[in-house]
């Protein structure tokens, strides 16, 4: 399977070669799980020279690189490197060789790094990580793996700090959005791994620094954004690993929001905070994870949203309902329970057309979770909630109309006493919902309106 990956790469059309790399990584990834597989593919294989040598191949023939192809390399690196119990010779030689680039510089990095490496391999690896050069640019794919994989990164790796200071450059300054990304999650990695000293107290006071200055107003909106997306990642590592120094972060994070040009994309930014992804920043890629760090972020951030969204107008309000409602599917439902009565006015206001899309899609599906687990609340909100769930029935994206339908199904589950008033109109209501052109919003609303017809009825609820 390798061997005909590697004829693709040359001979072959690069979309067959992905396919390939595609079964390879699953492979890769099931044959770690057991030790005498894993022995293999790490000592007699020596998959992490293998990846990182096609890696670079793959570099140097397409230009541009094929992307999937690449992620899917970085993620087979990653999972290898996770795996290895001693990684970090490899960490500090391509930490290095993004940080100098050159070989008198790097200490001749690239040659412990791949021995039987060609001289274009090695111009390759030597060339420091730099967003106006393609090819190092590229390079921070396996650059991300290696970081992301290891199981920490020591006091004895040198060039953390300088890598991290690129790294930011490199976010700001380049135009493409997927090389942004992966220059962010690895700066999120570098911060969750670095160790508790003076060493991560500098690195994240000079991201602060470099934050605040792109951040600034006068910056064209591209900048802001990515310094946006640096903050945020930035405060989910430290929120991950429990630091206190997440404090500074979640607070730029509150104030962002009443900035009219970017209150709404850090309003959806706190969702990036509590929400897992695939790997970055997971303990299965040995990231320094605290217990119950969601729930010390959500308790730290609920009452000045509420608070805020109380006090303010206009697009502040939207943007604090925006948080909260991306803040609350990704959270369990006994962190919730303490707050729904003081979040489930903040969520009902935006269950409105004239909300905009933007709120009307957070709130909704934040709603439909809320009242599946604590609908007793919104008793006393029914003479509103009912007749805007039902607008939201029709006219709406799909998932918009399926979710209400499910709020309605489980406001069903309230005393008959105080159902029985709304019926007649919920089932009237429900007919256009009956005749959608969408067969699974249809068997949504017929299943709503079977349970509504149960209302007040004998053995109904």
């Amino acid at each position: 399977m390798w061997k005909c990956a590697q004829t693709l790469l040359t001979d072959g059309p690069l979309e067959c070669f992905h396919c390939y790399l595609s079964t390879i990584a699953k492979m890769v990834k099931s044959s770690l799980k057991d030790n005498e597989s894993q022995q293999f593919l790490l000592e007699e294989w020596r998959g992490t020279q293998q990846i990182l040598t096609m890696i670079i191949r793959l570099i140097q023939h397409s230009h541009p690189p094929h992307t999937p192809a690449l992620l899917c390399l970085a993620t087979i690196l990653r999972s290898l490197i996770a795996s290895e119990s001693t990684p970090q010779a490899l960490v500090q030689h391509l930490v290095t060789l993004a940080v100098h680039g050159t070989e008198e510089d790097s200490g001749g990095a690239d040659t412990l790094l791949l021995p039987d490496s060609t001289p274009e391999m090695k111009r390759l690896l030597t060339t420091p990580l730099d967003y106006t050069d393609p090819s190092g640019s590229n390079m921070l794919y396996a650059l991300e793996a290696v970081v992301s994989g290891a199981q920490n990164l020591s006091e004895e790796l040198t060039c953390v700090l300088q890598l991290l200071r690129k790294v930011r450059v490199f976010g700001a300054s380049t135009g493409d959005a997927e090389l942004r990304e992966v220059a962010v999650l690895l700066h999120a990695a570098a911060i969750n791994k670095l160790q508790q000293d003076s060493q991560l107290s500098q690195a994240e006071e000079e991201a602060q620094a470099d934050v605040e200055a792109d951040l600034d107003p006068a910056q064209p909106k591209e900048k802001r954004l990515a310094a946006l997306l640096v903050t945020t990642w930035t405060c989910k590592a430290l929120v991950v690993r429990g630091s206190n120094l997440q404090q500074w972060w979640t607070k730029k994070l509150l104030n962002l929001l009443e900035d009219p040009e970017l209150g709404v994309a850090t309003a959806r930014s706190f969702e990036t905070v509590v929400k897992e992804h695939p790997y970055a920043l997971s303990p299965a890629c040995h990231a320094r994870t605290r217990l119950l760090h969601r729930q010390r972020f959500f308790e730290g951030v609920v009452r000045p949203l509420v608070d805020t969204f109380s006090t303010s107008k206009g697009s502040l309000k939207t943007c604090c309902q925006v948080a909260l409602c991306s803040l609350m599917p990704h959270l369990p439902q006994p962190i919730l329970a303490p707050h729904v009565d003081k979040v489930l006015p903040v969520v009902l206001q935006g269950v409105t057309k004239n909300e905009g899309q933007v709120v009307v899609e957070s709130v909704v599906e934040t709603l439909a979770s809320l009242l599946q687990h604590s609908p007793a609340p919104a008793t006393q909100h029914l003479s509103f909630l009912l007749p805007a769930l039902l607008s939201l029935t029709t006219n709406q994206p799909m998932a918009v109309r399926t979710k209400a339908l499910e709020c309605l199904d489980a406001l069903a589950t309230l005393p008959t006493t105080s159902l029985l008033p709304y019926r007649d109109d919920v089932l009237q209501g429900l007919k256009a919902a009956l005749d959608d052109h969408k067969r699974v919003v249809r068997h949504a609303a017929a299943s709503t309106r079977t349970v509504w017809i149960m209302v007040g009825a004998p053995g109904g609820s």
